[in-house]
């Protein structure tokens, strides 16, 4: 698929500690790690399953311990510079201006009004070379929805900042509102209010769905390995089945079954 802005396409998670994540994302995805060391000294470890590229999971800096794991969802943008003009305009605040990432391109961190953080990318390389991202294949990234306060905020600020188009989806019975953001009609991200289950302390926040071959196994097995279920596991019609949990560092990912 030709790139786009707004096109999901990394995530990486900021954890407390690097070898006790690989250890549980390892076994519970089947992901291996190739590593690369950081401009700042720290070791980059890159998630794969086969030879394709997963994610990222590197330690927080010495001088920033005692802060939270977090996943970090990226989209792809042509330049970061006007990008975050045109966010900035809707409402978004720079939270890391670019940072370049060797040869590989550039990153920064913004945050929505809705106060949802979200990292943003410009490659170095030629972006509509480097395939599709998401995938069904257990250990790759299913899905990557916003739980939010302010649907109506978040939902208006991502159409306009991204190239994005909104579109209602039934969830059947009495759920809660669920948007699809689309890109030639094809769904890219999901949007939906924040769930009452979710405790009341926890921000809007980006979500980040792996693949499983089985949901129900999966959150045993992670739970087994000390992760907490936060919700579910709860079946959406005719798609599949899902739960999230947070990780014995505290970061809070998904995992998803298709039907």
């Amino acid at each position: 698929m030709t790139n786009f802005e707004g096109k999901f396409c990394w995530v990486d998670l900021t954890t407390t500690n690097l070898e006790a994540s690989k250890k549980f994302y390892g076994e519970l995805f089947g992901w291996r790690f190739e590593e690369e060391k950081t401009p700042e000294g720290g070791t980059y470890s890159t998630a794969h399953v086969g030879d394709k590229g997963i994610a990222g999971i590197v330690e927080q800096p010495k001088a920033s311990q005692g802060g939270k794991s977090t996943w970090n969802s990226y989209f792809s943008v042509k330049n970061l510079e006007a990008f975050a003009e045109k966010a900035t305009r809707y409402g978004a605040t720079t939270i890391v201006p670019r940072k370049n990432i060797g040869t590989y391109g550039a990153l920064s961190v913004l945050q929505d009004p809705a106060g949802a953080y979200f990292c943003t990318w410009e490659s170095a390389g030629d972006p509509n070379v480097e395939g599709e991202y998401m995938s069904e294949k257990p250990g790759y990234m299913a899905w990557v929805e916003l739980a939010t306060r302010d649907l109506d905020r978040a939902g208006k600020f991502y159409s306009e900042v991204f190239d994005f188009s909104p579109e209602s989806m039934n969830m059947g019975g009495d759920s809660q509102p669920y948007f699809l953001f689309k890109h030639d009609q094809k769904p890219q991200a999901g949007l939906m209010g924040m769930p009452k289950e979710m405790p009341d302390n926890l921000p809007s926040h980006w979500m980040n769905h792996v693949s499983v071959e089985n949901c129900d196994r999966s959150l045993e097995k992670a739970t087994q390995m000390g992760a907490k279920t936060l919700y579910g596991p709860q079946d959406i019609p005719n798609m599949g089945r899902f739960a999230t949990i947070q990780d014995p560092q505290g970061a809070v990912i998904s995992i998803f079954a298709k039907q």
